[in-house]
């Protein structure tokens, strides 16, 4: 067979391949950790992940006190169905279009809801990456503006087409983002202390407690102009402590110093606030060419510190799902 006559194969290949539609590559969920923890210890074995696993985990929930990362083994199906192609040649030659993908990469964005039981509870937001502009899109706001949206990288292997089944583990909270979020529980912690301390003047942040003088310098570090962010004002309350303080309900440490009896026994595990993720994954097929997934979404909580508690400290939130997505083996 000569040269153009391959060449007119190859060309065929792609327009049978540029067909199929994209939406025929879906994540059908999160692929849970089958293996059981250990009850002496407390820690799971290993990981053991099943992309035909029907059941979803329970639970997906990041402590930042136990890791800063996160990442989730997507289960995807591939319904990539493609015809072969019969050449009419003598003997005939049948030729197959590309249908396996290979995972590369996630496009995601952080969405939120404010309800009319949250008080003073709005968008999470998140000073490392803006000091006024919410991180997760909130629905029911007034604003549309946001900083929450990342690509973010995903691996895996060949997942075949005609609804072959595999893991695609995309790393949705990158360490910058889990550091940022246990930050400002560490601020909301701060700024709950401080209105405490200036609760005569109605929080407006006028004290020398170490609680406001620390947040002072938290504020001048990430807005060395002041503009943004203030502690105190001269007629309470600040703006901002209100606006922080409402996240220390999802700081386990500062919500048992505040209240014992919201860390009763009875209370297993503490608060945690929920997000959720939307994203559509990016795929190559073996002629190159790229796909993308349909739209999944995924909810997801955050805290700090809100798993059990044992009367005197509040522990890190932690199952079999999240020390393996986390690595906290």
């Amino acid at each position: 067979m000569n040269r153009n006559k391959l060449t007119w194969i190859f060309a065929v290949l792609a327009l049978g391949a540029c067909s199929v539609p994209d939406t025929n590559v879906r994540i059908v969920g999160v692929a849970p950790n089958s293996e059981e923890i250990d009850e002496a210890t407390g820690i799971i074995k290993g990981c053991k992940l099943d992309s035909g696993d029907e059941d979803e985990p329970l639970g997906l929930i990041l402590d930042t006190a136990l890791a800063l990362e996160l990442t989730l083994p997507f289960k995807v199906r591939n319904d990539i169905i493609v015809a072969p192609i019969e050449l009419n040649e003598d003997p005939p030659i049948k030729l197959t279009p590309a249908a396996a993908v290979r995972p590369l990469r996630m496009d995601v964005v952080w969405e939120c809801d404010s309800n009319g039981f949250s008080g003073d509870l709005g968008p999470l937001v998140l000073p490392a990456f803006d000091p006024v502009v919410p991180f997760c899109l909130d629905k029911r706001a007034d604003t549309q503006s946001f900083v929450g949206f990342d690509v973010v990288p995903v691996t895996g292997g060949s997942i075949e087409g005609g609804g072959g089944q595999g893991i695609a583990a995309a790393t949705v909270i990158p360490f910058a983002m889990g550091q940022a979020i246990d930050e400002t529980f560490r601020i909301a912690a701060l700024a709950e202390q401080c209105c405490f301390e200036t609760r005569a003047t109605n929080c407006d942040g006028q004290s020398t407690a170490q609680s406001c003088t620390r947040l002072t310098q938290i504020f001048q570090a990430l807005d060395p102009t002041g503009s943004s962010l203030q502690v105190a004002v001269q007629a309470g309350p600040s703006e901002d402590l209100v606006r922080f303080q409402a996240f220390a309900l999802y700081n386990g440490g500062n919500l048992c110093a505040r209240d014992r009896t919201l860390c009763d026994s009875s209370f297993l595990e503490g608060p945690s606030y929920p997000m959720r993720m939307r994203g559509v994954m990016e795929f190559m097929k073996t002629d190159g060419e790229l796909v993308t997934s349909d739209d999944h979404t995924q909810t997801l909580h955050f805290c700090r510190n809100c798993g059990y508690w044992n009367g005197l400290e509040r522990f890190p939130y932690s199952n079999q799902h999240v020390q393996c997505y986390t690595g906290k083996l």
